[in-house]
């Protein structure tokens, strides 16, 4: 086991994203929702043409 100084544990906290706890769900979360903006672009095109 190893034992961080309080700094290190502090930047290690500051690096995390301040929502949904890793950047990997983040980056996740953005890619869907990007997918779904895009989805309901194609549908209104297709609705309202």
């Amino acid at each position: 086991m190893t034992h961080q100084n309080p700094q290190e544990e502090e930047d290690n906290l500051a690096d995390a994203p301040p929502i949904l706890g890793s950047w990997n769900r983040m980056y996740l979360f953005v890619l869907v929702l990007h997918f779904l903006f895009i989805a309901a672009l194609y549908w209104f095109t297709h609705a309202y043409a």
